[in-house]
């Protein structure tokens, strides 16, 4: 999972890949893995987030 990420990151924003992987893994296996995401990783998904929700709401 961690190389495809790695790859993947190359060509996609790094959140459009993370909404990708919500639509196509079990719900389980996904919320585990965002959950550690959350919990260990630079908070790169949570800032993103909230920069695109700020330019949506500016627009």
């Amino acid at each position: 999972m961690a190389e495809l990420i790695k790859c993947g990151t190359q060509h996609v924003v790094t959140y459009d890949l993370i909404k990708e992987l919500q639509l196509t893994l079990d719900k389980t296996l996904y919320r585990q893995l965002n959950k550690g995401a959350f919990e260990k990783a630079p908070p790169y998904v949570q800032l993103y987030s909230f920069v695109l929700h700020t330019k949506v709401c500016q627009s």
